[in-house]
């Protein structure tokens, strides 16, 4: 399988991907081939192995990736808009691991011999692994899936545009402008509906301080996103809910 993929990607991808974006990255690398660089392992078993909680939170990582440069997704056609189409019916996600650049890797980086254990972290680095479980209570209290099905707009104050530009800029200021820039419509919203309470809604006078606070509360802004879902900016319901005509 892919265990030199596997060490590319260790050793050469960008110092700016998130935490998120490696566990994926390397996932896939792992099931991958050596020689053809292809993989077609199955979302449910990208979200086994990273502990992404829903298909479309894996599917926002990859689109983060390709957002970056670093496309993982191998296209099947074009859409009507010109723009690639991964999947269809009968038809899933496959792989293709993108070449990474040649990334100087500084002294003590790693520790002694080229062994597959976890880099140490340099000055300045999270200790914490990438490859640890999210602690509950990074999550804010924020309800289950389960419970988060209802229909999203109830008791907004703000409207969508509103949230958007509010979560954009706590982003930007919590986690700098890449971030932000790589983070859709559907992201801000679902970030704002899923870890914001519906009582909390109307009492909110500042909401890019009160959505900065939030995500301050977490060192990886995947933290939240890998446990949230994506609210159409149509209809403002959640995703998996959503019956807007595609585009």
């Amino acid at each position: 399988m892919g265990f030199r993929l596997y060490r590319e990607i260790r050793d050469h991808a960008p110092a700016g991907w998130t935490h998120a974006e490696r566990l994926v990255a390397w996932v896939i690398a792992d099931d991958a081939s050596d020689e053809t660089r292809r993989s077609w392992i199955k979302l449910p078993e990208i979200m086994a192995r990273t502990g992404i909680k829903t298909e479309s939170g894996v599917r926002q990582v990859l689109q983060r990736l390709a957002a970056r440069g670093y496309e993982f997704r191998i296209p099947i056609a074009k859409g009507r808009d010109g723009r690639p189409v991964f999947a269809a019916k009968g038809h899933s996600l496959d792989f293709l691991v993108p070449s990474m650049p040649h990334r100087r890797l500084q002294p003590g980086t790693y520790g002694k011999g080229d062994s597959d254990e976890a880099p140490i972290a340099a000055k300045g680095d999270s200790p914490q692994s990438p490859l640890s479980s999210v602690k509950p209570s990074l999550l804010n209290g924020s309800p289950n899936v389960a419970s988060r099905r209802a229909r999203a707009s109830a008791g907004a104050k703000h409207n969508v545009q509103t949230i958007i530009r509010a979560v954009k800029a706590a982003v930007a200021d919590v986690h700098g402008e890449r971030e932000a820039i790589c983070l859709s419509d559907e992201e801000a919203l679902g970030l704002y509906y899923s870890h914001v309470t519906e009582d909390a809604r109307a009492g909110i006078r500042d909401l890019p301080a009160y959505m900065a606070k939030i995500l301050g509360d977490a060192p990886y802004l995947d933290t939240f996103l890998a446990n949230s879902v994506p609210v159409c900016v149509t209809c403002v319901r959640w995703e998996d809910e959503c019956r807007c005509p595609a585009a």
